[in-house]
């Protein structure tokens, strides 16, 4: 007798059959692509907190652009509009942020460093690069130094002496804190060399930004740790050099900057923080200072009209020092509120997205000083001295 063996064969499925778990699967696939229009349909009170952007979001189009068959061209405006508005676009946003920071550690938008430290990616890869590209171009900083003493004198034909302040990112500080994937400095950077050439120049006044900020000699926490700012306490000391420096012009025999340095804690969620957009993050216990001065009423101002934010009602007290214009931005904000207006007869604050090098005519007559702040960042405005 003979036996027949069995051998277990497989065979694709025969025409018309049907591969378990595919219908399941196309159901799913298609149920998860129709939810990002119905979530649009929903309140936003249902969606995660607005993201900080850093571009604005793409208008919903409205007409037909080009010609009738660009219809390619109109698509890819719709869906740019579509991209930006998704339903639950910042839940979804937040929700990827936070996965990557917890499983990973890292972020599309940020560089996270040691001891809760909080670097930009645009600053760190773009902003400052480009403004360093600039400086280094040859004979560039000659040419800003030439160009800041030729606006200096535009000032001083009107009866204005300039006082210069140029702050420097925390990066400049905190190399060692920065994650190794981040781009680094190599010292002594143009900007670094810049501010050496005004300095060594007589005919200017120009603030020390960097000896301050050195953590071991400042003695106190320089810059925020999850914000690109300096703290309240490094703008007070600035803000204290400037008085210090106006008084010296005016002749006094000392520094009329009185209110004490008193540093603090308090809660707050830094810029580069809220742009990092994680789900779920709360304010840290950050750096700050009491306010050991009496603030000075602000009448507010239409800088798009005016040329001005806001000043200062004028007070005839000789004890005080002469009127006095701010050019500008988040850093000069630090500096007036540790107490920087309270020490002038009247402070004038100049619009910030406006040219500095307009301010000669556009302060003629209210100010004898300006003080003129501008970040290492701002490589255009530190361009606009060559173009005067």
């Amino acid at each position: 007798m003979t036996s027949a063996v069995q051998k277990d064969t497989w065979a694709p499925p025969r025409k018309g059959s049907r591969v378990k778990g595919l219908p399941a699967i196309a159901y799913l696939l298609f149920a998860i692509s129709v939810l990002p229009p119905i979530f649009m349909l929903l309140p936003k009170s249902y969606d995660a907190e607005p993201l900080q952007e850093r571009r604005p979001l793409a208008p919903a189009v409205t007409r037909w652009e080009g010609r009738f068959y660009n219809i390619d061209g109109n698509f890819r405006l719709f869906q740019r509009w579509f991209d930006d508005h998704l339903g639950l676009r910042n839940f979804m946003v937040r929700a990827k942020n936070e996965i990557d920071y917890r499983v990973f550690g890292t972020s599309t938008r940020v560089y996270y460093g040691k001891h809760g430290q909080i670097f930009g990616r645009s600053i760190a890869d773009r902003e400052i690069p480009f403004s360093e590209q600039l400086l280094g171009e040859p004979g560039k900083i000659e040419a800003i130094h030439e160009g800041i003493w030729k606006f200096t004198e535009r000032l001083q034909a009107e009866g204005i002496t300039p006082i210069y302040v140029f702050p420097y990112s925390k990066q400049y500080f905190l190399q060692r804190d920065m994650p190794l994937i981040a781009p680094k400095l190599k010292f002594p950077t143009h900007f670094q060399e810049m501010n050496q050439v005004l300095l060594a120049d007589p005919r200017l006044h120009v603030i020390d930004t960097y000896t301050p900020m050195i953590p071991a000699k400042a003695g106190y926490q320089t810059y925020l740790l999850e914000d690109f700012h300096w703290t309240d306490a490094s703008a007070f000391t600035i803000a204290k050099q400037i008085v210090g420096e106006i008084s010296k012009m005016e002749g006094r025999p000392h520094n009329v900057w009185t209110n004490p340095l008193v540093i603090t804690k308090e809660m707050r969620q830094g810029s580069e923080a809220r742009f990092a957009a994680r789900l779920f993050k709360s304010p840290i216990n950050d750096a700050s200072i009491e306010v050991t001065h009496k603030k000075r009423p602000e009448i507010k101002m239409d800088p798009k009209t005016t040329g001005f934010e806001y000043q200062t009602d004028m007070v005839e007290d000789p004890a005080l020092l002469p009127p006095t214009c701010l050019y500008g931005n988040s850093f000069s904000d630090g500096m007036t509120y540790a107490g920087l207006p309270v020490y002038f007869q009247q402070f004038i604050h100049l619009d910030r997205d406006g040219l500095v090098t307009n301010a000669p005519e556009r302060i003629k007559g209210r100010c004898k000083y300006l003080i003129v702040q501008i970040l290492d960042l701002q490589a255009g405005l530190l361009n606009s001295f060559t173009q005067q």
